[in-house]
């Protein structure tokens, strides 16, 4: 028996460096994928084992400016409605 600790995740059989050999194999198939999409950042991987793929903060900037500027014609239009008296 290797004094490597059985990882407990999905698959119990898999032990503990086999799992970061596989988490880097993966990383990298995902890296290669997001690296033909120029609107998205190099994948990492989070302390809880998470795999984050952002999306380019300038890109979120700009949608986040549209999305209040299509907020602010909203309110300006419904401002202009007139109102209705029952």
């Amino acid at each position: 028996m290797s004094n490597e600790k059985n990882y407990t995740g999905g698959n119990t059989n898999i032990t503990q460096s086999e799992s970061i050999k596989t988490e880097a194999e993966l990383l990298q198939k995902i890296t290669e994928l997001v690296s033909e999409y120029h609107d998205y950042e190099a994948p990492r991987i989070r302390s809880d084992g998470d795999i984050i793929v952002s999306l380019n903060s300038d890109l979120k900037r700009n949608r986040q400016a549209l999305h209040s500027l299509a907020d602010a014609v909203q309110l300006m239009m419904d401002r202009d409605k007139p109102k209705r008296y029952r």
